[in-house]
């Protein structure tokens, strides 16, 4: 148990030394000297009865227990701040981190953040692709964008949308595939698959492809990475109707057959309770929230 409470203006200086990882720094950033951020933090130190940072050469380095404090720290800062934008009824405003994963980032998300930043331009938004587990359980992202099961004790999760798959190659491609009439035709083609082949096993499935084997082909671990090699006319991926949608609108992408079907998972945002409940956090997941349902919107004016 601490001695006291710290003051906050030696949390404050632990806080920038954590993120800047430099007492130069830190100080130039609260426009104090490194002296006043040194004793600032061995002020912290004594307070909590803590070793909290420890030199290294020329820089400082926090010990695993300022780690975990700068964690609970950085937590306790956006609590704060969150305070205060209620009281005085100001915009949303701090630093947003969004964990999402890799293909809805490239293809989706990050083609609409500047909509929701002219919304709201106080937020600082930090969008990041670290989608383990223990990420999405740590205290580092403000939420999580996943394509998964839905499944995340403890966690505040939200159904996002979920997608239709059919595949999807590009415009010169499908020029040369003028013997393409069914779709067990598309073994003549080099199969693109994602992470495996079960997705492109269901779709032949459902389309009736009997003969189509879909074992051969490319196996990307990357969905930007299979999609991309479709673009360029490397073989026929296996596409959905939210990371495929710009590249069929612009045409550098085509659907050779009409056929889809259910993925196997869903789009979900992932999030504390605690943070759910926040100003800045609560205002971009509404925001995303909106826009997942101008896809659901679009489809009903699309063919099946």
């Amino acid at each position: 148990m601490p001695k006291a409470i710290p003051s906050m203006q030696a949390l404050r200086a632990f806080h920038a030394v954590a993120r800047f990882g430099s007492t130069i720094k830190a100080a130039e950033f609260l426009n104090i000297t490194p002296s006043a951020i040194s004793h600032q933090l061995r002020k912290l130190e004594t307070t909590i009865d803590a070793q909290l940072v420890r030199l290294s050469g020329r820089t400082i380095e926090l010990t695993s227990a300022g780690q975990r404090y700068a964690l609970s720290l950085t937590s306790a800062m956006e609590i704060l701040g969150e305070a205060a934008v209620g009281l005085d009824g100001t915009e949303p405003s701090g630093e947003l981190k969004i964990n999402c994963s890799s293909g809805l980032g490239t293809f989706w998300l990050s083609k609409r953040l500047g909509n929701f930043s002219e919304q709201f331009p106080q937020v600082s938004i930090n969008l990041v692709n670290t989608t383990e587990k223990t990420d999405i359980y740590g205290n580092e992202a403000s939420f999580s964008i996943i394509y998964g099961d839905g499944v995340w004790p403890e966690m505040d999760v939200e159904l996002l949308y979920a997608p239709r798959f059919y595949p999807v190659c590009s415009p010169r491609l499908a020029n040369s595939m003028q013997t393409l009439s069914r779709p067990d035709d598309i073994s003549q083609f080099r199969l693109l698959h994602h992470g495996g082949h079960s997705d492109w096993a269901a779709w032949a499935a459902a389309a009736g492809a009997k003969k189509l084997n879909t074992s051969p082909g490319i196996v990307f671990s990357d969905i930007n990475h299979s999609l991309s090699a479709a673009i360029a006319g490397q073989g026929i991926a296996m596409g959905d109707d939210v990371l495929a949608e710009e590249s069929l609108a612009n045409g550098s992408l085509v659907r050779p057959f009409t056929k889809s079907i259910n993925g196997q998972k869903s789009y979900y945002i992932v999030c504390s309770e605690e943070k759910r409940k926040r100003l800045t956090c609560a205002a971009c997941i509404d925001w995303i929230v909106s826009e997942f349902s101008k896809i659901r919107v679009n489809q009903e004016y699309r063919a099946p």
